[in-house]
């Protein structure tokens, strides 16, 4: 895990997951007597909490050079594209690509998480303006959404048809 420019940036998703903020800080706020009535739940609903503050950003080119340059590069093209689509107020709390740099590949998908759900939404509300600018007409912002959340939108597709 990288801190540059007061955002935190990790290498992959899984060191998200196991040592999320949002987490820890349910747990550390836990009374003692009540930590075993914690469940599955309220890691289900702490992660939901924390998709509401989330957007996954496709098609962004990676830079070359080491881990902190291209930190750097992701942390500074970010800002741009909030400024360029109007939501330049949006705090970033961190961001990280998802996986192993690989020079070859396609670049990796960038998970960004926000201060506030308010920030998250003014950033998906001007989304389509990209489209208008040709330096990111391929990059994509969307909406986050956990494992159960996709599984929960696609049963309700199956049982419309």
């Amino acid at each position: 895990m990288q801190s540059n420019s007061g955002y935190t940036y990790n290498s992959d998703d899984s060191d998200f997951n196991k040592n999320s903020d949002a987490e820890s800080f349910a747990l550390n706020d836990t009374p003692e007597d009540a930590s075993s009535v914690t469940s599955g739940t309220s890691k289900n609903f702490n992660k939901e909490e924390e998709a509401k503050k989330r957007i996954l950003i496709f098609n962004l080119n990676e830079q070359f050079g080491d881990e902190d340059q291209r930190i750097s590069a992701d942390i500074t093209e970010i800002q741009q594209i909030f400024i360029a689509i109007g939501a330049e107020s949006a705090i970033i709390k961190r961001i990280f690509r998802a996986g192993d740099f690989q020079p070859n590949s396609p670049p990796r998908r960038i998970h960004v998480f926000f201060e506030s759900e308010r920030d998250r939404q003014r950033v998906l509300e001007n989304a389509s303006k990209l489209k208008n600018i040709l330096k990111w007409i391929n990059v994509a912002l969307v909406e986050y959404t956990t494992q159960e959340q996709r599984i929960e939108k696609k049963n309700r597709k199956q049982a419309v048809c």
